[in-house]
């Protein structure tokens, strides 16, 4: 609270006053004195900041979500029947969005026991062993999205942790909020590390929902081989969804 002191005058020394000038007499009468008085101005209620009741804190595993242990095409599949948002920031000489040659490590996703804050668990999706189909390709998967749904609104911000590491090439992860009644997406991922066999530490990642709408969360995995070896591979660690009401 903040105290605002103010002045008052005297209502009805103020009506004799005006009276007495009227009638065209003058008074020293109407030097009044000011009293001081305090007025409380509240300040602006700090917004809601809600955990997300669809687990977005993985402290308890990974109940709530979907988990598909398979490649996925952003510019030509779907998932869970809604088709995938769109990558608008692939690499400059990336040459294909294709599925890969081989996988000759099962793609993987679990609780992992690596955090943000020293407590619980994040999703860990994980992907290794990949051969593109040809030098410069984006392989993205595995892939996971939320049973739950988040009736969201336009100036809502969703907020979540993210830690990237690379290995055999550049991550290259992805994540987006779809709209179950009408398809709109909005991506609230989008990062492929500059340079080979990188690491990127904990990262807030905070989105403002542009349309109000009932949504899903959906995070994908993946890696792009920046050197042309074809070979690639990276983990995408999420933690902490939140939802900060506008």
């Amino acid at each position: 609270m903040r105290n605002k002191q103010s002045k008052k005058q005297n209502p009805l020394l103020l009506l004799l006053c005006w009276g007495t000038l009227l009638l065209g007499f003058s008074t020293s009468s109407c030097n009044w004195n000011e009293e001081e008085y305090t007025v409380e101005e509240k300040e602006d209620p700090a917004p809601t900041v809600s955990p997300w009741y669809g687990n977005g804190d993985f402290n308890s595993g990974l109940w709530g979500w979907t988990l598909v242990y398979t490649q996925i095409r952003l510019d030509n599949d779907t998932i869970a029947s809604l088709k995938t948002a769109v990558d608008p920031n692939l690499p400059d000489n990336n040459t294909d969005q294709s599925l890969a040659d081989n996988i000759t490590t099962p793609l993987t996703i679990v609780a992992s026991q690596v955090q943000n804050d020293g407590y619980g668990y994040s999703a860990n999706l994980n992907a290794s062993g990949i051969t593109t189909k040809s030098a410069n390709d984006v392989f993205h998967g595995p892939y996971m999205y939320s049973d739950h749904t988040a009736s969201l609104s336009a100036g809502d911000l969703i907020r979540f942790e993210w830690q990237a590491q690379a290995y055999g090439d550049s991550f290259d992860v992805f994540g987006y909020i779809v709209n179950i009644n009408d398809n709109h997406t909005e991506v609230i991922l989008d990062n492929t590390s500059a340079a080979s066999n990188s690491t990127q530490t904990w990262k807030t990642e905070t989105h403002t929902v542009t349309q109000s709408g009932t949504y899903r969360f959906v995070f994908i995995g993946g890696s792009y081989d920046r050197t042309g070896g074809r070979e690639v591979g990276a983990k995408l660690y999420i933690d902490d969804i939140v939802i900060i009401e506008n």
